[in-house]
C-alpha cells in the first residue's frame, strides 16, 4: 500500500521489535502485547491477569505509582497496560525527544513491578466495581452469555477478562507474584512504534534496556476442538426498558485462509453503510431494533463471529425472527458480484486510512507481527481480497454461521423468556438457560 517502510528486529531473549519511520512528525506512538492475558488465569483465581495488569503502574523496584505517573506527565507522555482475553496490551505517546525516558518506564513496568499491597486492594476495589457495573447492563450480560454458551464459561475466551468477583476477592499478593512469575516472560513480548525514529538507534536502545529480561516459558495452548451444541440463554433484567441480543458462533482465528471470506462477507451483513443487510432489513425497513450490526472477532488462538441488536421488550421475537432470516440468507445464498467488490473496496479503503493516523497505523504492525502475518503483509492484502469469491463467502458462512450452529442470548425486561418463534428459529433454542437480575 504505497512507500510504507515496516522493520523487525528479533532479540534473543525472543522480544521482538517493529519499527515504522515516519519522517513528517515530531512524535512516536508505541503499542505492544505480552501473552499474559485473562486465558492464563488458573481456574479459582479468574481475575489475576486483570489485577496484575492493573499494578505494572503503580509501583516498581525504582518509582511509586506517583512517581512513576510524575515522570510521565513532565514529558507530556502517555502509558496505559489494558487486560484482554489473550494478551496484556500497552500503549503510549510521546515527544520523540522524550522516547528514551518512556521506554524506561515501559522497561520497569513489565520486568520490575513490586505490587504493594495498598494498591492491590485500590485495584481490587476498582475491578469490583466495573464487574459489578457491567452486570447492570444488557448488552453486557448478553454477550458474556453467549461467549459462555460457545466456548464454556470456564474456558479461555468463554469467561470475563475482569475475572468472578468471588475469586477476585480471594486473590493474595502471592498469587499475582506466582501469575507474573508464570507469565511475564520477554518471549511473549512484541513491541512496535511508528513516528520520528531511527530504526538502527531504537534497536540498540531496546537492546540495551531489555537484555537483563531473561527466562522463557512456553505457550501451549491447544484450540479446543468441541463444537458446542447450539443453544439459548436469557437473563432477566426487570428493571430495564430495552433488551439486547447476542447472537454468536465459533469461527476462525486470524491467521486462518477462512478469515478473509468470513471478514468480507460480515462487512455485507451488518457492517458497511447503515449496518449492511442487518441495518437495512431489521432496523430501517422493519423498525424492529435500536440498533443491529455485526462483528467478526478473530484472535490468536480462536474467533467468533456475532450479531448484536437492541430492541424494544415488545419487538423481541419478530426481531429474533428478522435478525435469523438474514442469518439464512447469507448462509444458503451467495452474495452479488456488486456486494462482494464493494466489501473488498471497503476493507481496502479502511485499511488505507487507518495508516493515516499513527494511532492506528501502530496497531497494524503490531498486528502483522502478533498474528505472524508478515511484514509484507500491507502489499499482498488488495491481491488476497481479490481472489474471494461469492461461492468462498457462501461455503464458509454455512459452514461458520448457519442458523442451526449459532447460539442466542437475551437479557433485559423478558417477562417469562419464553418467545414463540418460528420454527427455523427454534433451532438456536435446542438448550436454553435462564438467569434473573433485580
Amino acid at each position: 500500500m504505497g512507500d510504507f517502510e515496516v522493520k523487525r528486529e528479533s532479540y534473543e531473549n525472543g522480544l521482538v521489535l517493529i519499527g515504522n519511520p515516519v519522517k513528517e512528525t515530531e512524535t512516536v506512538a508505541i503499542t505492544g502485547s505480552i501473552k499474559s492475558g485473562a486465558m492464563w488465569d488458573e481456574l479459582g483465581k479468574f481475575g489475576a491477569a486483570e489485577l496484575v495488569s492493573r499494578l505494572l503502574l503503580r509501583g516498581t523496584k525504582g518509582h511509586t505509582a506517583g512517581q512513576l505517573s510524575q515522570l510521565l506527565e513532565e514529558t507530556g507522555s502517555t502509558l496505559e497496560f489494558t487486560n484482554r482475553d489473550e494478551s496484556v496490551t500497552f500503549s503510549g505517546r510521546c515527544y520523540y525527544g522524550a522516547l528514551k525516558q518512556l521506554l524506561g518506564t515501559v522497561r520497569e513496568a513489565l520486568i520490575e513491578p513490586v505490587f504493594p499491597e495498598e494498591e492491590i486492594e485500590g485495584a481490587r476495589a476498582e475491578i469490583l466495581s466495573e464487574i459489578k457495573s457491567e452486570e447492570d447492563e444488557t448488552r453486557s450480560m448478553a454477550y458474556k452469555e453467549v461467549m459462555g454458551l460457545i466456548y464454556g464459561k470456564d474456558m479461555p475466551y468463554g469467561r470475563d477478562s475482569l475475572g468472578k468477583s468471588e475469586e477476585l476477592e480471594r486473590l493474595t499478593r502471592s498469587d499475582l507474584k506466582r501469575f507474573y512469575d508464570e507469565n511475564y516472560h520477554p518471549s511473549r513480548v512484541v513491541l512496535a512504534m511508528t513516528g520520528k525514529l531511527d530504526f538502527e538507534e531504537l534497536r540498540d536502545e531496546i537492546g540495551k534496556l531489555f537484555s537483563s529480561w531473561s527466562g522463557s516459558q512456553g505457550i501451549n495452548f491447544t484450540r479446543e476442538k468441541v463444537n458446542r451444541n447450539a443453544s439459548m440463554a436469557s437473563v432477566e433484567m426487570s428493571h430495564k426498558s430495552q433488551v439486547d441480543l447476542v447472537f454468536g458462533a465459533r469461527a476462525v482465528d486470524r491467521n486462518s485462509p477462512h478469515f478473509y471470506s468470513l471478514n468480507l462477507g460480515n462487512l455485507v451483513l451488518g457492517r458497511m453503510g447503515l449496518y449492511g443487510r442487518l441495518g437495512e432489513n431489521v432496523r430501517e425497513e422493519k423498525g424492529l431494533a435500536y440498533y443491529s450490526y455485526s462483528v467478526v472477532q478473530a484472535r490468536l488462538y480462536d474467533g467468533n463471529l456475532s450479531i448484536f441488536a437492541g430492541v424494544n421488550p415488545r419487538n423481541v421475537e419478530k426481531a429474533i425472527e428478522g435478525i435469523t432470516e438474514e442469518i439464512s440468507r447469507i448462509s444458503t445464498e451467495s452474495l452479488s458480484e456488486d456486494e462482494l467488490a464493494g466489501a473488498r473496496k471497503n476493507a481496502t479503503g479502511s485499511l488505507s486510512i487507518s495508516l493515516d493516523t499513527s494511532i492506528e497505523r501502530v496497531n497494524i504492525i503490531h498486528d502483522m507481527e502478533y498474528y505472524n502475518l508478515g511484514i509484507d503483509y500491507l502489499d499482498r492484502y488488495p491481491e488476497i481480497l481479490s481472489k474471494i469469491t461469492p461461492e468462498q463467502v457462501l461455503s464458509d458462512f454455512a459452514k461458520y454461521f448457519s442458523v442451526d450452529r449459532i447460539s442466542m442470548a437475551a437479557a433485559g425486561p423478558l417477562g417469562d423468556g419464553k418467545f414463540k418463534l418460528p420454527k427455523d428459529t427454534m433451532k438456536i433454542m435446542g438448550r436454553s438457560s435462564k438467569r434473573q437480575i433485580n
